[in-house]
């Protein structure tokens, strides 16, 4: 779960270009047997385009060039998933370019 919410908060940080940068963590109880809670980290960055928003899961794929917002390898957000589905859960995200980003986690009822 560190690694899951590493992931998440230091690509919120990293991909921000606003002057006043802000990240939210919460969660919302869950209602049905098989998932607990959902899980969301928000921010206020530069936003993923509607179309990439599958591909950014993708090990090794990246959005930006490889030194822009800080470089990296692009592997955090696959690990993030995998991290996720071992526990029983899903992860998706909704994003609207230059406002921010959340992402949303699940994990399965133990």
């Amino acid at each position: 779960m560190n690694e899951l919410f590493t992931n998440l908060i230091s690509n919120a940080i990293k991909y921000n270009d606003k002057p006043e940068k802000w990240v939210e963590i919460g969660f919302s109880e869950g209602e049905g047997a098989v998932e607990c809670c959902t899980f969301y980290v928000r921010d206020n960055g530069v936003g993923i385009p509607q179309e990439h928003q599958e591909k950014i899961f993708q090990i090794f794929r990246r959005l930006h060039g490889r030194d822009e917002f800080g470089g990296g390898t692009g592997a955090g957000l696959t690990i993030a998933r995998k991290i996720v589905e071992r526990h029983g859960g899903r992860i998706w995200v909704e994003s609207i370019l230059t406002q921010g980003t959340t992402f949303y986690f699940t994990l399965a009822v133990a």
